[in-house]
């Protein structure tokens, strides 16, 4: 029994010996205080899971940056799966949903929701110290899920929200029109809107973001890496994607628009690939 006793305090000892120890004090990021026992705990965590895509610099300077889905560099502070207002922080929550859900149907980036709650609190405090932006500033507020006003009338909701896609919000300028050009060029005069119709309106149009050029989803075929949840699509829909082109509409559209937006992008997809789609065309 002491020979076992003294195999399990060595053990101990080579076990706390490797732990990080790279932050002696406390540290303040998005406002709050951290421990520094908190940010070594989650700079062991993110060790051991995150660095072979990240980095051990969170830069994503890795080999899986020549993959089909490079990762994010998270030194830019700039999160695409948010609940907050694009360009703001996120929130404690939204940075652990991706981390426990996982992007793309595990295909892009894993669901890591076998953490306990205390190494997933604690990786994400870490996150934050990889990028200045959380020493400087503090989360946004989140844009809430308010309830859905369509739920016993699909077919109208579909009709109004082809009407936002194309002739209020315009989504067809980033996005897919599914009108054809001169049946949405018609809409527009009509409305007395004398918005040029590009050529190749039914293609996605390739735009420039934080994390590169990337092509927005069209919603037929594409990945949509955040999931196809309704209040996820309300979500991203409301808030904006943060780094993209993709803006804040929930101070300019109404609530109910906004979900006729959510089920009339959900029915153009084909209705093989549920909550999970996977297409041709990473919407990164």
């Amino acid at each position: 029994m002491k020979g076992a006793a003294l195999w399990f305090c060595l053990a101990c000892a080579l076990l706390i010996g490797c732990r990080s120890t790279t932050f002696e004090s406390p540290q303040k990021l998005g406002g709050k205080t951290v421990a520094a026992e908190v940010l070594n705990r989650g700079e062991d965590v993110f060790k051991r899971h995150c660095t072979r895509c990240h980095g051990s610099r969170g830069n994503g300077l890795t080999t899986a940056m020549r993959s089909k889905y490079p990762p994010r560099d998270l030194t830019l502070g700039v999160y695409k799966f948010s609940s907050v207002r694009a360009g703001q922080l996120p929130v404690d929550a939204d940075l652990k949903k991706t981390i426990v859900k996982g992007l793309g149907d595990g295909r892009v980036m894993p669901s890591f929701g076998h953490l306990d709650e205390t190494d997933l609190t604690a990786v994400v405090q870490y996150l934050k110290t990889l990028s200045s932006r959380w020493r400087e500033e503090t989360p946004g507020v989140v844009v809430p899920v308010l309830p859905d006003p369509w739920t016993d009338n699909m077919s109208a909701a579909i009709r109004r929200g082809d009407e936002v896609y194309h002739l209020q919000a315009k989504c067809w300028t980033c996005h897919p029109s599914y009108r054809g050009s001169e049946q949405l060029e018609k809409a527009l005069r009509s409305l007395g809107d004398a918005s040029e119709v590009r050529a190749t309106v039914h293609q996605s149009e390739p735009v420039q973001s934080v994390f590169g050029p990337m092509n927005p989803p069209d919603f037929r075929k594409d990945t949509l890496l955040g999931g196809w949840e309704n209040a996820r699509l309300f979500t991203t829909i409301s808030a904006g994607v943060s780094g993209t082109a993709m803006p804040t509409w929930a101070d300019s559209l109404s609530a109910k628009d906004r979900w006729a937006l959510v089920h009339y992008v959900r029915q153009l997809d084909s209705g093989t690939r549920g909550s999970s789609a996977v297409g041709t065309n990473p919407a990164r």
